[in-house]
């Protein structure tokens, strides 16, 4: 997360300062390191690596969605939430919504396995981003109608875009700098780990995940305050810091310190860190521009691996249908990005 300084321009467009969408790098890369975790678990079975693909992506988005919303809360005196809303749809909906339809006719063919009759029900719950409540319904779940077992973060995603806009900034943002970061840490690190702590005998995991991506998007959200006052890339001893947080959540959960799973959301925190000290090491133009464009495909890439996934044979297929499965879903998701997310979201790098 401390890779998105100041430093590099953010998204100009969605934070209200002209029309026209230029990208960062920084935050692409970002995206693309997420998103191949993601894949790379699914596919080589490497359960941990998704975990933290997925709960980077959540930073990353609230870092970006939280610079946003106080940008258009400073421009016009209140969050326009309709128009916040639209671009948002616009910019996400489109693919989502063809791969919900691709998905359905896949398990009608029997081309993916589960029950027809879920994924009918659960593409509906998707379509309007509430498939994570609805996947918690009896007979109603990610393992009748697997093929959106990965959809459950688009629809966490959008609510907690509706939280955000409607409660977290319209309130903290009145309020002086360390009111708005201790509200957040409070938020990231006792109440939302409390609530998974009181829930733990609850079985289904959709219903923490959820609860701890929101851990993820409050810290983003965090960093942005932070970095927004303190240029985290200017002061080296911040990376250090990163770091150190890294190894010692490494320790705990190597040791299993912590048995109470009070704080073992935040294990994926390590990613962070050490992700941030490869790019200060590393510093590699040729690098950070490969993952930038994975990163630029990276929304329909992540949608679409999974039902190929599926439909190669799920965790029984061999190496060979393996990588054929990699190949054809980034073939896919360039094709995707460029005919139907490029028609709705025309960006320009800079």
């Amino acid at each position: 997360m401390f890779l998105l300084s100041k430093r590099t321009p953010l998204l100009v467009e969605e934070i209200g300062l002209e029309n026209k969408l230029k990208w960062s790098v920084n935050i692409q890369f970002g995206r693309g390191i997420a998103c191949l975790c993601v894949v790379i678990s699914h596919f080589f079975q490497i359960k941990i690596l998704g975990d933290y693909g997925v709960d980077l992506f959540f930073m990353i988005s609230g870092f970006l969605m939280t610079s946003i919303l106080v940008s258009e809360f400073d421009k016009y005196g209140k969050i326009r939430l309709l128009e916040f809303l639209r671009k948002r749809i616009r910019r996400l909906a489109p693919v989502a919504y063809v791969m919900i339809v691709v998905i359905i006719v896949m398990a009608w063919l029997g081309v993916i396995p589960g029950s027809k009759e879920d994924y009918f029900l659960l593409g509906f719950g998707y379509s309007l981003y509430l498939g994570n409540f609805v996947g918690l319904l009896p007979n109603s779940s990610n393992s009748t109608a697997i093929g959106f077992a990965h959809y459950w973060t688009l629809a966490a995603e959008m609510q907690l875009y509706l939280i955000w806009s409607i409660i977290i900034i319209p309130v903290i943002h009145s309020f002086k700098y360390s009111v708005k970061i201790a509200s957040l840490i409070i938020l990231a690190f006792v109440v939302l780990p409390l609530v998974t702590l009181l829930t733990r005998e609850i079985p289904q995991s959709i219903a923490h995940r959820t609860l701890e991506v929101t851990a993820m998007f409050t810290l983003g959200s965090f960093f942005y305050f932070f970095d927004l006052r303190y240029k985290v890339n200017r002061h080296p001893l911040v990376g250090i810091l990163a770091f150190i947080v890294s190894i010692s959540l490494i320790l705990q959960t190597m040791t299993k310190l912590d048995q109470s799973h009070f704080f073992t959301i935040y294990n994926n925190l390590l990613l962070i860190g050490v992700l941030y000290q490869f790019v200060l090491i590393l510093r590699s133009t040729y690098l950070l521009k490969c993952l930038a464009k994975v990163g630029d495909v990276s929304y329909s890439l992540y949608l679409i691996h999974w039902p190929i996934f599926l439909a190669i044979g799920g965790q029984a297929a061999n190496i060979r249908m393996l990588v054929l499965g990699l190949a054809m879903s980034l073939l896919l998701s360039i094709l995707t990005f460029r005919y139907i997310e490029s028609h709705f979201w025309k960006p320009k790098r800079v």
